[in-house]
C-alpha cells in the first residue's frame, strides 16, 4: 500500500510514471518482506519469479537492501526469531551472548563440592561415598588436598563388574578419565568440555594451586550461560 501510494505521488510529479502504480506496489511489497524477514536475496528472487519483469530487478534490489538495513537498525529480531526470543531462545545475538558470558568464570558458576575421599581410600570407600551422595561423582584428594581424580558411578560400576575383589582395590584404580577446569577460566571456553563429560555429568573446578573449589555440572554451566544473556 505504501509503495502504491508512493507511485501515485511520483506519477503526479512525473507524468511519465503514470500507470506504473502496480510496479511501485510490487517493490514496496518486496521491501516489507525483506525488512520483516531480513532475507533480501529471497525477497528479490520471489518478486522476480512473481512478476517475470526484468525492469523491476534493479529497483527491487535497491529497495530490499535499504529495507533490510533499516530493519536491522530498528529491531534485533525478525518475524522468524521474535517468537523464539519471547520464549528465551536467542538466535540473533549469539556473538553478544558469548561476549557477555566471557565475563563469567567457571569458579563463579560452580556449585559446592560434593563427596570427597582421600587418595589412600579404597574402592569400597569411594562406593560408599557415591551411595551417600546420591550417585554424585566423588572427588579424590591427595595428602596435600590437591585434586587426584574423580570416581563416577560408571567407573565404579565397570570395576565392580570386572573384578570380584573390587572392594580391596585402591581408589586410584577406579578413577574416571577427567581433566579439571581452572576456576578463573572463562565459562564460554570450558562449557563444551563440561557438556562432553558424559561419565561425570560435569567437571571439578580447581584453583591455581590445583585444589578443588567446586563442581561445575552440565546444568550449572548452561544455566550460567542463560543468565549471562
Amino acid at each position: 500500500m505504501v509503495g502504491a501510494a508512493f507511485g501515485e505521488v511520483a506519477a503526479t510529479v512525473d507524468p511519465a510514471l503514470h500507470g506504473q502504480v502496480g510496479a511501485f506496489a510490487v517493490v514496496g511489497m518486496g521491501a516489507v518482506f525483506a525488512g520483516s524477514t531480513r532475507a533480501p536475496i529471497t525477497a528479490g528472487i520471489m518478486l522476480f519469479e512473481l512478476t517475470g519483469d526484468h525492469a523491476l530487478v534493479l529497483p527491487v534490489v535497491v529497495a530490499v537492501v535499504i529495507a533490510t538495513a533499516v530493519s536491522k537498525v530498528l529491531a534485533r529480531d525478525t518475524v522468524y526469531t521474535l517468537k523464539l526470543s519471547r520464549r528465551g531462545v536467542d538466535l540473533t545475538d549469539s556473538a553478544l551472548a558469548v561476549r557477555r558470558s566471557s565475563g563469567r568464570t567457571a569458579g563463579g558458576a560452580a556449585r559446592p563440592l560434593g563427596p570427597v575421599v582421600s587418595r589412600a581410600a579404597s574402592a569400597a570407600d569411594a562406593l560408599a561415598a557415591l551411595e551417600s551422595g546420591g550417585g554424585a561423582p566423588v572427588v579424590v584428594l591427595d595428602a596435600d588436598g590437591h585434586f587426584a581424580g574423580v570416581v563416577s558411578a560408571r567407573s565404579a560400576g565397570d570395576a565392580v563388574l570386572t573384578d570380584v575383589e573390587f572392594a580391596a582395590r585402591p581408589v586410584t584404580d577406579v578413577l574416571s578419565d577427567v581433566v579439571p577446569v581452572r576456576s578463573d577460566a572463562g565459562l564460554d571456553t570450558v562449557v563444551q568440555d563440561v557438556v562432553d563429560a558424559s561419565d561425570t555429568a560435569g567437571l571439578p573446578v580447581v584453583d591455581e594451586d590445583g585444589r578443588p573449589v567446586g563442581w561445575l555440572g552440565q546444568a550449572d554451566a548452561l544455566r550460567a550461560l542463560v543468565l549471562a544473556r
